[in-house]
């Protein structure tokens, strides 16, 4: 079942600003509502993009948050449900702001910048459509109109990559820390991160199974922003609650880091019945008492002036 965008409490503020906008909050399994994974931290600074999954571009648009605005891309992991639109998202800023683009810095687990220099490297993917797009006259007009220079550059990707034990960074106006998410290791790094901000606190999942490891690297954030692939007791039985949260873990991960408002993403279509989504609300109480909101691609919740309740 496909439900519309939700938008809560969307009133902008004087001097803190802190929104989620939640892009891509399905698996790797297209659903008519949901496909891959994507967040956008909004801030009166700029923007994060956390994840890029496939569509992402286009969700951003229907997000109305500006593409100049967009800063700093946090890869979670190298799945591609959550990198697969980083090209699009990259080249289309790139391209469609011209000369006002600003670097875009990446951060990552190891692996992420050998991943963005094979797409945007001189002999990378994309290098024949820059340098198309760079050369040709045709190209160079347009960007001319766009209001770049003719001598255009190339796209600026400034890659960090990080882990548990790299410490704090800041995008934005935004404290960020890697965690470590219980996934798919030793095959693929795969990080959790916490976004401080003095409006609230952030904490996202990427793809991760619950452990004491990463309920310590998330604790006390104020929301959470977890996978849940499905029902815990389906989860068993396929054998995915080693690498994923169901609905029961989504919630004990929730409860141990101290969060008061729980956001599950990452959802296969399942939840989206209204009766199984019963079942998961009356599974997860059992375990979370906090407030529980069920993720929907182009819902933004605004944390600053819509605090989860104490």
């Amino acid at each position: 079942m496909r439900h519309s965008p939700r938008v809560v409490r969307m009133t902008e503020t004087a001097e803190s600003t802190l929104k989620i906008h939640l892009l891509g909050c399905g698996t790797p399994t297209p659903s008519p509502g949901r496909f891959g994974s994507s967040n956008l931290i909004e801030t009166a600074a700029g923007g994060v993009l956390v994840d890029c999954g496939p569509g992402t571009m286009t969700k951003i648009s229907k997000s109305g948050v500006s593409l100049a605005k967009i800063n700093a891309l946090a890869i979670t992991h190298l799945h591609f449900d959550h990198v697969s639109g980083v090209p699009s998202f990259v080249l289309t800023r790139w391209d469609q702001l011209a000369d006002s683009a600003t670097p875009l810095r990446v951060i990552g687990p190891p692996g992420t910048a050998n991943f963005i220099e094979r797409l945007f490297g001189a002999t990378g993917a994309f290098a024949v459509d820059t340098h198309a797009r760079i050369s040709h006259p045709a190209s160079v007009a347009v960007h001319q109109r766009r209001g770049g220079s003719a001598e255009r550059q190339a796209p600026v990707v400034e890659v960090t990559e990080l882990d548990a034990s790299t410490g704090p960074t800041t995008l934005s106006d935004l404290t960020v820390t890697a965690g470590r998410a219980a996934h798919v290791q030793p095959y693929l790094s795969c990080n959790t991160y916490r976004f401080e901000h003095p409006a609230g606190t952030i904490g996202i999942t990427g793809d991760t199974r619950y452990s004491v490891e990463v309920a310590k690297d998330l604790h006390g954030v104020d929301t959470l922003v977890c996978c849940c692939r499905s029902h815990q007791d389906r989860m068993s039985l396929l054998g995915l609650d080693s690498t994923l949260c169901g609905t029961v873990d989504a919630g004990r991960l929730a409860g141990s880091v101290g969060a008061r408002r729980l956001v599950l993403t990452h959802m296969g279509a399942e939840l989206d019945i209204p009766e199984q989504r019963v079942k998961a609300r009356q599974d997860i109480a059992r375990v979370f008492a906090g407030d529980l909101v069920f993720a929907e691609e182009g819902m933004a919740m605004d944390l600053a002036s819509d605090p989860p309740e104490s």
